[in-house]
């Protein structure tokens, strides 16, 4: 278990050309591993709690603004129709919650309001698929602004982050399996993600 952690930090570190930091931010990058491995990693390396905290936060947050507005292009190609119909499902509830509240007649600013405060609970979940990338996945099936999915990201991954933080003090020698866990965790929805997305039966008549 051990030598697997090791081998794919290792594996990070020389991607980083031996930067420390660097590893750090980008093991942030990753989807489904983020800042709840980036931390825990930062810490193996001999960084400070806090120090592995802002660099993880730091590279997670990096990829908000340009992953939206790639999104708002890519869902308009009938390509990423399968991709859009699963998250779609993913963020049924907040979808279906949104669009009673217009039908309701509720005003503009408390459905956007309600779209904020969805976006920055969920990523504020500290497990996998419930962070920066499916965030803004949301965010963006929601249609909601750009002014708005950022601070809603952003907040929420300082969230997920603290208490992805106290998690990895309060486990002291036992990092290596919680890395482990996640790792594992992460390749399994990996491969369901994209079971789902080659098995999701699409309407074509439906405009998505």
């Amino acid at each position: 278990m051990g030598k697997i952690v090791d081998f794919f930090t290792d594996l990070a570190l020389t991607v980083a050309f031996g930067v420390e930091q660097l590893a750090v931010v980008l093991v942030a990058m990753i989807p489904l591993i983020e800042l709840k491995g980036a931390i825990p990693i930062g810490v193996k390396f001999g960084m400070s709690h806090g120090m592995a905290y802002l660099w993880a936060f730091l590279g997670s947050t990096l990829v908000v603004i340009p992953l939206y507005w790639l999104l708002r292009w890519l869902f308009k190609l009938k390509f990423f129709k399968r991709i859009l119909t699963v998250f779609q499902n993913k963020a049924a509830k907040l979808l279906t919650k949104s669009k009673d509240m217009q039908t309701a007649g509720a005003s503009k600013t408390r459905v956007t309001l309600y779209k904020f405060l969805g976006v920055l609970a969920f990523v504020a979940i500290p497990i996998p698929l419930t962070g920066v990338w499916t965030g803004t996945f949301i965010a963006v099936i929601l249609d909601l602004k750009f002014r708005w999915t950022v601070p809603a990201i952003v907040l929420g991954n300082a969230i997920a982050g603290g208490l992805i933080l106290l998690l990895t003090f309060l486990l002291g020698a036992h990092l290596d399996l919680f890395l482990f866990i996640l790792f594992g965790i992460a390749a399994l929805l990996a491969i369901y993600f994209l079971y789902k997305v080659f098995t999701v039966k699409l309407d074509d008549k439906k405009d998505l």
